[in-house]
């Protein structure tokens, strides 16, 4: 894991976990599934949040889609 600082503090993140999730949210979305959708999908199946803590939501998976982190783009 690396530390990230977001505004509201500094967690620890497992990028390649990240990295897995975000590639899942792109065949999903590929199969034209809603964001609603996917982060229905994804919290039905207890795939965790970068920060480990809440339930993924639209907008979060639209901004994972739309803005991936600097730090994933380096590894993918």
């Amino acid at each position: 894991p690396i530390p990230v600082e977001p505004s509201f503090g500094t967690y620890n993140i497992d990028v390649e976990k990240i990295k897995e999730t975000y590639n899942l949210v792109l065949e999903l979305k590929n199969q034209d599934m809603s964001h609603q959708n996917i982060a229905d999908h994804l919290n039905t199946n207890s795939i965790e949040t970068k920060s480990g803590t809440g339930e993924w939501t639209k907008i979060a998976v639209r901004d994972l889609i739309t803005k991936p982190p600097k730090y994933l783009l380096n590894v993918l």
